[in-house]
């Protein structure tokens, strides 16, 4: 398993704000949040948020990124986690959590497969394509884009 975690204060906001704020996202606001984004679009909303189904296009550095999402764990104002739809098997989870100056974003992603395959499959991974200069590329768009929320939200 591979697991990429970036930690990000966003100061003057709360957990709830930033939430809610990922929740409504469309492809304007998915635009305007960051330059490395192509587009978003929610391909189906719940009440309740779990099973909902998001897409999502965005590049940074030489890395494209083109995935389809479920939301599979819904915490209000907390937690969120998508389960991708790809070549890859994936998770990407948004933790949210108060601080004295405002929030702190825990955005992880988490990409891989069992067994011995698995462990095959996920050097192969490592080497050509989750590599160090990817997971460096994906730190600086996740910090990026949580300290441009300073200023949308």
């Amino acid at each position: 398993m591979i697991i990429i975690i970036t930690k990000i204060e966003i100061k003057g906001k709360t957990p709830e704000q930033i939430y809610n704020w990922i929740l409504d996202l469309d492809d304007e606001k998915y635009k305007k949040w960051h330059p490395a984004h192509k587009a978003w679009k929610t391909i189906k909303r719940t009440p309740n948020e779990m099973g909902s189904i998001v897409y999502l296009d965005e590049q940074f550095n030489h890395f494209r990124l083109k995935l389809t999402g479920k939301l599979v764990k819904v915490e209000p104002n907390r937690f969120l986690l998508y389960k991708w739809k790809s070549l890859i098997s994936g998770y990407f989870s948004l933790a949210f959590e108060s601080t004295n100056t405002g929030a702190k974003v825990i955005h992880k992603i988490e990409v891989g497969y069992k067994g011995l395959f698995g462990k095959i499959i996920d050097l192969l991974l490592k080497k050509f394509y989750l590599t160090k200069a990817f997971e460096e590329a994906l730190e600086k768009h996740a910090k990026e884009e949580f300290k441009n929320l300073e200023m949308l939200i």
